[in-house]
């Protein structure tokens, strides 16, 4: 059995206080914001966090892009970091990874995972981000896109 280290637990502590009232919210406004810029781009996947009797603690935006490979992600990543945003991918199929990969499972078996894996880029989501801030990831993930596809 293990038990949570003290200093975590008072993390957490102090987080749980802030989540329903501020955090859940704050980062609720960032996602919107998001979801209501790329909505108007063609290429823009946006995900759906909300369904019928449960919601998301919007703690991730992972953007899709349509029709681009992991080489175009990869392009598209590097050109949001030359812009100063940090961004990265959240999903990674589990036969990329080492251990599986060691186990004998290849990616090639499962085409659906790849193509979601090459085109999500998860972009910066924190209640301290400002709407000005917010605007600048945006359209540095336009500006990103437009020139990679």
């Amino acid at each position: 059995k293990r038990d949570m280290p003290d200093v975590l637990a008072a993390m957490v502590l102090s987080q749980h206080r802030k989540y329903p009232d501020g955090l859940l919210a704050e980062r609720k406004r960032v996602f919107d914001f998001y979801n209501d810029s790329f909505s108007k781009y063609e290429w823009a996947l946006c995900p759906l966090f909300i369904k019928t009797g449960c919601s998301s603690s919007y703690h991730i935006y992972p953007l899709r892009i349509k029709n681009i490979n992991e080489e175009k992600r990869n392009a598209i990543i590097q050109a949001i970091t030359a812009s100063q945003v940090t961004v990265n991918v959240h999903f990674i199929p589990l036969p990329m990874l080492t251990v599986f990969r060691h186990a004998g499972y290849t990616i090639d078996d499962y085409p659906v995972s790849y193509g979601l894996y090459c085109n999500e880029i998860s972009l910066p989501v924190y209640p301290q981000l400002s709407a000005e801030q917010c605007s600048f990831v945006v359209e540095s993930v336009i500006a990103a896109v437009e020139g990679k596809c």
